[in-house]
């Protein structure tokens, strides 16, 4: 496994955090703390980011030539299914920017604001969801049967503007359109 670079990365609006607590992804396995981060396209640091993760692509697959199913840590939200033109990630936050997960089996570095006041001993709605700022990742290459990349280690993350909380969908209109006649939870 190839050691890379911790990288600061600017300009991130935080979702679906587990900072205070450390979850399982998506209630699957080991529990992590972890979020996942939207940088926008338009970010006039993206292309770095991507030479870096490339670079990095590139070192951990030695002297061979990086394959086209390497992934190097960030995803494109406007990705569509071949086959059928849908977007791969169907919330609409996703559109415009890259995106990644990163995760830490240990407590990260979290501060807030100009002051930078420790985020642990503060009362944050929704963990910081929706929020803008800053993250220091540590890349790191994997290989598991049939999948192989640079991901992303969360080290730190300085919050620096609120934002609305960032949601999978809203619970008040998910349902909105099913009818169903099968009972209800109140009979």
């Amino acid at each position: 496994m190839a050691k890379f670079e911790q990288m600061v990365i600017k300009n991130v609006r935080f979702a679906y955090p587990a900072l205070k607590t450390p979850k399982p992804i998506m209630n699957v396995g080991e529990p992590f703390y972890s979020v996942l981060c939207l940088v926008p396209k338009t970010d006039p640091e993206i292309a770095g980011h991507l030479a870096t993760l490339q670079g990095c692509a590139q070192m951990a697959c030695g002297s061979k030539k990086v394959p086209p199913q390497f992934r190097i840590g960030l995803s494109d939200g406007d990705a569509k299914n071949a086959l059928t033109g849908e977007y791969l990630k169907k919330q609409d936050h996703f559109r415009g920017h890259y995106y990644f997960q990163t995760k830490s089996k240990f407590q990260p570095a979290i501060v807030v604001g100009r002051d930078q006041a420790d985020f642990y001993a503060l009362d944050i709605p929704n963990e910081g969801s929706g929020w803008s700022g800053w993250v220091g990742v540590t890349p790191f290459d994997y290989s598991v049967v049939g999948n192989a990349g640079i991901s992303l280690g969360l080290a730190s993350i300085w919050f620096r503007k609120k934002g609305d909380p960032i949601q999978a969908a809203n619970p008040l209109t998910a349902f909105a359109s099913v009818e169903s006649d099968d009972g209800d939870i109140d009979d």
